[in-house]
Protein backbone atom coordinates (compact mmCIF):
# COMPACT_ATOMS: atom_id res chain seq x y z
CA UNK A 1 0.00 0.00 0.00
CA UNK A 2 2.79 2.40 0.93
CA UNK A 3 4.55 2.02 -2.42
CA UNK A 4 1.24 2.23 -4.23
CA UNK A 5 1.11 5.90 -3.24
CA UNK A 6 4.41 6.57 -5.03
CA UNK A 7 3.29 4.64 -8.13
CA UNK A 8 0.03 6.59 -8.40
CA UNK A 9 1.79 9.90 -7.65
CA UNK A 10 4.42 9.12 -10.30
CA UNK A 11 1.76 8.44 -12.92
CA UNK A 12 -0.19 11.59 -12.05
CA UNK A 13 2.90 13.81 -12.07
CA UNK A 14 4.10 12.08 -15.26
CA UNK A 15 0.85 13.00 -17.02
CA UNK A 16 0.91 16.54 -15.62
CA UNK A 17 4.46 16.88 -16.99
CA UNK A 18 3.26 15.89 -20.46
CA UNK A 19 4.33 12.27 -20.31
CA UNK A 20 2.48 9.18 -21.47
CA UNK A 21 2.38 5.63 -20.17
CA UNK A 22 2.88 4.47 -23.76
CA UNK A 23 6.41 5.90 -23.59
CA UNK A 24 7.39 2.96 -21.39
CA UNK A 25 7.89 1.05 -24.66
CA UNK A 26 11.01 3.16 -25.28
CA UNK A 27 12.60 2.26 -21.94
CA UNK A 28 15.51 -0.17 -22.07
CA UNK A 29 15.62 -1.90 -18.70
CA UNK A 30 18.54 -4.29 -18.44
CA UNK A 31 18.52 -7.63 -16.66
CA UNK A 32 14.86 -7.45 -15.61
CA UNK A 33 14.98 -11.20 -15.06
CA UNK A 34 17.16 -10.53 -11.99
CA UNK A 35 14.10 -9.23 -10.12
CA UNK A 36 12.20 -12.46 -10.74
CA UNK A 37 15.30 -14.49 -9.87
CA UNK A 38 15.66 -12.64 -6.56
CA UNK A 39 12.01 -13.27 -5.65
CA UNK A 40 12.13 -16.96 -6.60
CA UNK A 41 15.41 -17.53 -4.72
CA UNK A 42 14.02 -15.80 -1.63
CA UNK A 43 10.93 -17.99 -1.69
CA UNK A 44 12.89 -21.21 -2.23
CA UNK A 45 15.42 -20.41 0.50
CA UNK A 46 12.64 -19.37 2.88
CA UNK A 47 10.82 -22.64 2.20
CA UNK A 48 14.04 -24.57 2.90
CA UNK A 49 14.48 -22.71 6.19
CA UNK A 50 17.27 -20.36 5.09
CA UNK A 51 15.40 -17.07 5.52
CA UNK A 52 18.52 -14.97 6.19
CA UNK A 53 20.36 -16.39 3.20
CA UNK A 54 17.32 -15.68 1.03
CA UNK A 55 17.21 -12.07 2.17
CA UNK A 56 20.93 -11.55 1.59
CA UNK A 57 21.08 -13.27 -1.81
CA UNK A 58 17.86 -11.60 -2.99
CA UNK A 59 19.04 -8.16 -1.92
CA UNK A 60 22.41 -8.54 -3.62
CA UNK A 61 20.70 -9.56 -6.86
CA UNK A 62 18.34 -6.57 -6.69
CA UNK A 63 21.28 -4.22 -6.05
CA UNK A 64 23.00 -5.61 -9.16
CA UNK A 65 19.80 -4.90 -11.14
CA UNK A 66 19.63 -1.31 -9.87
CA UNK A 67 23.30 -0.65 -10.66
CA UNK A 68 22.95 -2.18 -14.14
CA UNK A 69 20.15 0.25 -14.94
CA UNK A 70 21.72 3.51 -13.80
CA UNK A 71 22.47 4.50 -17.40
CA UNK A 72 18.84 4.26 -18.42
CA UNK A 73 17.57 6.42 -15.59
CA UNK A 74 19.52 8.15 -12.82
CA UNK A 75 16.49 7.81 -10.55
CA UNK A 76 17.57 4.19 -10.12
CA UNK A 77 20.40 5.63 -7.99
CA UNK A 78 17.94 7.18 -5.56
CA UNK A 79 15.90 3.96 -5.45
CA UNK A 80 19.14 2.05 -4.86
CA UNK A 81 20.12 4.30 -1.95
CA UNK A 82 16.76 3.70 -0.30
CA UNK A 83 16.97 -0.02 -0.95
CA UNK A 84 20.53 -0.15 0.41
CA UNK A 85 19.47 1.72 3.57
CA UNK A 86 16.90 -1.02 4.17
CA UNK A 87 19.47 -3.75 3.52
CA UNK A 88 21.89 -2.20 6.02
CA UNK A 89 19.40 -2.10 8.89
CA UNK A 90 18.13 -5.60 8.12
CA UNK A 91 21.61 -7.16 7.96
CA UNK A 92 22.78 -5.38 11.13
CA UNK A 93 19.74 -6.64 13.03
CA UNK A 94 20.07 -10.36 12.35
CA UNK A 95 18.29 -10.18 8.99
CA UNK A 96 15.08 -8.72 10.36
CA UNK A 97 13.63 -5.23 9.93
CA UNK A 98 13.09 -3.62 13.33
CA UNK A 99 9.72 -1.96 13.83
CA UNK A 100 9.64 1.17 15.98
CA UNK A 101 8.62 0.74 19.60
CA UNK A 102 5.89 3.38 19.11
CA UNK A 103 3.78 0.56 17.72
CA UNK A 104 2.98 -0.46 21.29
CA UNK A 105 1.41 2.96 21.95
CA UNK A 106 -1.03 2.79 19.02
CA UNK A 107 -4.23 0.82 19.68
CA UNK A 108 -4.85 0.26 15.96
CA UNK A 109 -1.64 -1.84 15.88
CA UNK A 110 -2.36 -3.93 19.03
CA UNK A 111 -2.63 -7.21 17.11
CA UNK A 112 0.48 -6.50 15.04
CA UNK A 113 2.37 -5.59 18.21
CA UNK A 114 1.45 -8.93 19.81
CA UNK A 115 2.47 -10.77 16.64
CA UNK A 116 5.86 -9.01 16.70
CA UNK A 117 6.36 -9.92 20.36
CA UNK A 118 5.54 -13.56 19.57
CA UNK A 119 7.85 -13.64 16.52
CA UNK A 120 4.92 -14.37 14.20
CA UNK A 121 5.88 -11.91 11.46
CA UNK A 122 8.85 -13.35 9.54
CA UNK A 123 11.53 -10.80 8.71
CA UNK A 124 10.41 -8.28 11.35
CA UNK A 125 11.26 -7.74 15.01
CA UNK A 126 10.24 -5.21 17.60
CA UNK A 127 12.96 -2.58 18.02
CA UNK A 128 14.61 -2.35 21.42
CA UNK A 129 17.65 -0.78 23.07
CA UNK A 130 20.03 -3.12 21.22
CA UNK A 131 18.64 -2.27 17.76
CA UNK A 132 21.40 -1.11 15.45
CA UNK A 133 20.79 1.86 13.14
CA UNK A 134 17.38 2.50 14.65
CA UNK A 135 16.98 5.62 12.49
CA UNK A 136 16.88 3.32 9.42
CA UNK A 137 14.23 0.99 10.92
CA UNK A 138 10.48 1.03 10.26
CA UNK A 139 9.87 3.89 12.69
CA UNK A 140 7.46 6.08 10.72
CA UNK A 141 3.76 5.55 10.31
CA UNK A 142 0.92 7.34 8.58
CA UNK A 143 -1.54 8.22 11.35
CA UNK A 144 -4.45 9.17 9.08
CA UNK A 145 -4.41 5.84 7.26
CA UNK A 146 -3.14 3.08 9.56
CA UNK A 147 -3.37 0.31 6.96
CA UNK A 148 -0.20 1.73 5.43
CA UNK A 149 1.66 0.42 8.46
CA UNK A 150 5.13 1.40 9.52
CA UNK A 151 7.85 2.36 7.06
CA UNK A 152 11.47 3.45 7.05
CA UNK A 153 13.46 6.34 5.64
CA UNK A 154 14.81 3.79 3.14
CA UNK A 155 11.24 3.04 2.03
CA UNK A 156 10.61 6.76 1.52
CA UNK A 157 13.80 7.23 -0.54
CA UNK A 158 13.08 4.05 -2.51
CA UNK A 159 9.51 5.22 -3.16
CA UNK A 160 10.64 8.65 -4.34
CA UNK A 161 13.24 7.01 -6.60
CA UNK A 162 10.56 4.73 -8.04
CA UNK A 163 8.21 7.66 -8.53
CA UNK A 164 10.92 9.60 -10.38
CA UNK A 165 11.62 6.54 -12.55
CA UNK A 166 7.95 6.42 -13.55
CA UNK A 167 7.87 10.15 -14.33
CA UNK A 168 11.07 10.00 -16.39
CA UNK A 169 9.95 6.83 -18.19
CA UNK A 170 6.66 8.53 -19.08
CA UNK A 171 8.63 11.47 -20.52
CA UNK A 172 10.96 9.21 -22.52
CA UNK A 173 10.79 9.76 -26.24
CA UNK A 174 11.85 7.35 -28.97
CA UNK A 175 15.40 7.76 -30.18
CA UNK A 176 15.26 9.70 -33.43
CA UNK A 177 17.26 8.48 -36.38
CA UNK A 178 20.20 10.76 -37.12
CA UNK A 179 20.96 12.09 -40.56
CA UNK A 180 23.91 9.66 -40.80
CA UNK A 181 21.58 6.69 -40.06
CA UNK A 182 19.14 7.94 -42.71
CA UNK A 183 21.88 8.38 -45.34
CA UNK A 184 23.25 4.85 -44.84
CA UNK A 185 19.81 3.34 -45.48
CA UNK A 186 19.52 4.97 -48.91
Amino acid sequence: MFFGFFIVAGIIVGYLAGGRLSNFQYVRIRLIWLIFTAVVLRLILKYLGFVQAGVLVGDIIILVFLIANLRENRAFLLAGIGFFANVIVIVLNKFAMPVGYRIQQLPVYAKTYQMLLNGEIPGYVLANESTKCYFLADIFYFPLYPKVGFFSIGDIILGIGGMLCIILFMKKEPIKATSIDTQTKV
